[in-house]
């Protein structure tokens, strides 16, 4: 009894400084003591990351992709996103989108909105998607091509198992590597992490300390610990060029073309301009610093700079030549519509406009859209050919919404070399049909 009674005095007499320190006010200016580069990270560009929620039909989805369904019966796949330019533009992961009829992005202030596919690249696993009307977002920073050093500290903010907004941090284990997962085969040029990565972070951005993204989150080793892969933003920068196609989604000829600086320095250099740009005051050898307010860092930078362009419309540069930077206005032209005749020719098909009461009827998930005419049998040999009063629902990985639209989606297949396909839809005796067709090469 004695011995105990000594041991718990002792106690006391050790606990005595704990519990006098315990009775001391909390620091007030704790935060500013305990603030990171980590915390300020995460607090400026959290609102530039989003949540994607992709919609797909427990039911047969190669025909619910294109029509109403009850979405009691939708299974939902989360994952995350970055925003790239104010305009709505975000990239994300391929499969975090893709084959899924119905896709929506929840901005940090917990707005909702529909997005639509502008480009993939599946060998990649990338998409870039466009919200419309949530008004100017904040776009992340781009990090250098080439920049991101093995060991050097990342952060990664997303939404692991729908965590929103969830910040995990951890470094740069290794850079170009290599690696495959269940939705592409041969991914380069990766980033390797230990940053903790879940189902769901998918498509969020890897950020360094300075705020800038250096990758994609893509995947993380199953049957590993602390092994996580993200995309380089050196990827992204050279597919997102092709993934806008600007130029022509704006209906304009800038009459300059780019490439990218050598060595470290800002900047494009324009290796070849058309009339339009020369009497802008654009030469070729002009390195391009600045465009419409936007440092041009890079071909991807030229790309967003001309986001919103229209023919005529002047566009503010800043060039360098000869050592000198100049202010100028580049005036873009109007680009040609489309040869409609195009359709026809490549698809076998004349199209009409399609009747939005039609469209209402069949439970098309979109109005607008191509109508078969009539058919020409002689491009269907060996498949089974499309029938006047189907619609025309997809050519290549995307929705045709009027003809011009059609002439530009078999334009740009032809351009990068990719097979031409297309879907159409069937509504008869009350059944729904899908037919696939794929066209020989011309």
């Amino acid at each position: 009894m004695t011995r105990n009674l000594a041991t718990i005095f002792f106690l006391l007499v050790l606990a005595g400084p704990i519990l006098a320190e315990d009775l001391r006010p909390p620091n007030r200016d704790g935060q500013k003591l305990r603030r990171s580069r980590i915390v300020d990270v995460y607090e400026s560009c959290r609102d530039s990351v989003v949540t994607l929620a992709s919609y797909k039909p427990k039911e047969d989805a190669s025909l619910y992709e294109f029509f109403e369904f009850n979405p009691k019966t939708n299974e939902r796949t989360l994952g995350s996103g970055f925003i790239i330019h104010r305009d709505g533009y975000i990239m994300t992961n391929a499969h975090v989108v893709e084959r899924t009829p119905t896709r929506q992005v929840t901005l940090s202030n917990g707005k909702t909105y529909i997005a639509r596919v502008i480009g993939v690249f599946r060998s990649k696993d990338l998409a870039l998607v466009k919200i419309d009307g949530a008004g100017p977002l904040k776009p992340v920073i781009l990090a250098l091509p080439n920049d991101e050093m093995v060991g050097e500290t990342i952060i990664a903010i997303g939404n692991p198992h729908g965590f929103q907004y969830t910040c995990t941090v951890g470094i740069v284990s290794a850079v170009n590597r290599s690696t495959k997962t269940e939705f592409a085969d041969d991914l380069t040029n990766m980033i390797q992490t230990d940053a903790p990565i879940n189902p769901g972070s998918s498509g969020g951005p890897l950020f360094n300390l300075l705020g800038e993204v250096v990758g994609v989150v893509t995947s993380n080793k199953r049957d590993g610990q602390s092994i996580a892969f993200a995309g380089s933003i050196d990827t992204v920068r050279k597919l997102l060029p092709d993934m806008l196609n600007v130029e022509r989604r704006y209906g304009i000829l800038s009459g300059v073309e780019v490439a990218e600086s050598t060595g470290r320095d800002a900047g494009c250099r324009v290796t070849a301009t058309a009339p339009a740009a020369d009497s802008n005051g654009v030469r070729a050898g002009d390195v391009i610093e600045k465009a419409n307010g936007r440092v041009i860092d890079s071909v991807a930078d030229w790309s967003l700079a001309l986001v919103g362009s229209q023919p005529g419309k002047a566009l503010p540069l800043v060039v360098s030549r000869g050592g000198k930077q100049i202010d100028l206005k580049l005036i873009p032209a109007r680009r040609p519509a489309p040869d409609t005749k195009s359709i026809e020719k490549l698809m076998g098909v004349k199209v009409k406009e399609l009747n939005a009461a039609r469209a209402k009827k069949m439970k098309l998930r979109v109005s607008r859209g191509l109508e078969v005419a009539s058919v020409n049998a002689d491009h269907f040999k060996g498949q089974s050919p499309p029938k006047v009063g189907d619609v025309i629902v997809r050519i290549g990985d995307r929705r045709p919404v009027d003809a011009q639209h059609a002439a530009f989606l078999l334009a740009e297949l032809q351009r990068t070399g990719q097979k031409r396909t297309a879907v159409f839809v069937r509504s008869a005796d009350g059944g729904l049909t899908r037919i696939n067709v794929k066209y020989a090469d011309k």
